[in-house]
């Protein structure tokens, strides 16, 4: 910290931190069912290739089986510039900032010490630039406010590999009927190993992200114990993203049958996709203080969360072009209202805070399958209709005596989706003629309907 003067502060703040992790292998379980045809599940399929099966299935024996590299590398490092000027009866801060994040995994990706699919890796840099301006009223007011501006720039990059191995074109591709054995396969597959031997697909990908933005907030002291807290945020922001995926390697294919089968599991695209848009988003805030140690509060907030572009490849149209009116994504609209209670007690001793919620989202961005156009189907970001979150929540915070510290929170949530008709069926239902499941109604992923947690700590004196 440097203080040049008695109303001049600077700070500056830096860090550096890299992670090397052997991770990550999974263990197995069981076997589920899904509804692709018989020759093509797990028992035909490893039926007609002994010594494919898993070390075990019991997890506690904590035993796994990967033939391909493993690792969950990062590395991180950034700064940033806090500048505070006392104006009198203003204030005036600056923050300028900088992060560069690195990523380096490597996967083997089918799990197992089959050569299926032994690479699927990609490696990312992103690094960002912030800076903030912000100049706010100081002391006691009728009225207390702040305001500012924003500029943010983010660039993210990515070249990955996938790379197929010689197991792959009998696990991925499907296998024919043992004539011996109708029900389970050959040990001769109709596709040759050499034709996925070796196939890689790289992509390289980048999203750069530049966001503007202005914002402004008071407080309104009507009384002591009323205050009103209106705020408003504009903002523009442009994404522009590039994306290429190639593939090479793996033996010729014979004929058409077999390229067509291969392309569908990776096939060359590339795209350009470009999205502006700006937004309103704002909020107000009514409370009003009952007695000192009891706060009642209503507020209502609107706001957007933005969109995005899909650069991870793209579901294919009839021609085999990628499905560009896919590759951007609309922003959400989100309004929420909120109703709530804080209140100490005690000497202050316990604090109890209850809170109720409603929001809405509007455009919601969730993951969708396209079963439309020729290949394997892809999932990819999208936007679906509406979806309702409710909930109530209890927080409870006790200090009995300087050494003891309790707390307790019970909380109910109801989460769904209100229309969500393409979503992603589950995993039983892989290989059906249905790729596509119906959600709507459905609870939200993630979202437990109670949750309760209980705690406590004992401090002694030292």
């Amino acid at each position: 910290m440097w203080t040049p003067t008695e109303k001049l502060t600077v700070r500056a703040y830096g860090d550096w931190n890299r992670q090397l992790l052997e991770c990550c292998a999974q263990v197995y379980v069981g076997v589920g069912e899904t509804a692709r045809p018989v020759l093509q599940r797990y028992a035909a399929l490893v039926a007609g290739r002994p010594g494919a099966l898993p070390p075990s299935t019991n997890p506690y024996d904590r035993l796994v089986d990967v033939d391909g590299d493993i690792q969950a590398d990062q590395w991180q490092a950034g700064g940033s510039v806090i500048v505070d000027y006392d104006l009198g009866k203003l204030a005036f801060t600056s923050i300028s900032a900088y992060r560069e994040w690195n990523w380096e995994p490597a996967n083997d990706r089918d799990y197992t010490g089959l050569d299926i699919l032994p690479k699927s890796n990609n490696p990312s840099h992103q690094d960002q630039t912030s800076q903030e301006f912000r100049l706010s009223s100081t002391g006691k007011n009728r009225i207390d406010w702040v305001a500012g501006l924003y500029y943010f720039n983010q660039t993210v990059e990515t070249h990955g590999i996938t790379q197929y191995g010689k197991d792959a074109s009998y696990w991925l591709l499907g296998c024919v009927a043992n004539p011996l054995q109708p029900t389970l396969c050959s040990p001769a597959s109709t596709l040759p190993s050499a034709l996925l031997d070796g196939y890689t697909a790289l992509n390289d990908s980048s999203i750069e992200t530049t966001s503007y933005a202005a914002f402004g907030q008071f407080t309104w002291n009507v009384t002591d114990r009323l205050k009103v807290t209106p705020g408003l945020r504009y903002t523009y922001e442009e994404k522009d993203g590039v994306y290429d995926l190639s593939v090479y390697g793996g033996a010729a294919p014979a004929n058409a049958n077999e390229n067509s089968r291969r392309l569908g599991l990776q096939r060359p695209q590339n795209y350009t996709a470009h999205v502006a848009e700006d937004s309103v988003s704002g909020q107000i805030a009514v409370s009003y203080e009952i007695r000192p140690d009891v706060l009642t509060y209503v507020s209502y907030a609107k706001g957007s969360k933005s969109g995005g572009l899909n650069m991870t490849g793209l579901p294919l149209l009839a021609d085999n072009t990628p499905a560009l009116d896919r590759a951007v994504v609309k922003p959400e609209e989100v309004q929420t209202y909120e109703l709530g209670l804080k209140s100490q007690a005690f000497d202050r001793r316990l604090t109890a805070n209850l809170a109720a919620f409603y929001t809405e989202i509007a455009d919601f961005q969730a993951n969708v399958v396209d079963a439309a156009g020729p290949g394997a189907i892809r999932g990819y970001i999208s936007n679906i209709e509406k979806v309702e979150i409710k909930g109530v929540e209890l927080d409870l915070n006790a200090h009995p005596n300087r050494s003891i510290d309790l707390y307790a929170n019970v909380s109910w949530t109801d989460g769904e989706y209100t229309s969500f008709k393409n979503g992603p069926c589950p995993l039983e239902l892989i290989g059906a003629s249905t790729a596509q499941c119906d959600l709507s109604g459905k609870d939200l992923p993630g979202v437990s309907p109670w949750a309760v947690s209980v705690g406590g700590e004992l401090h002694r004196p030292g």
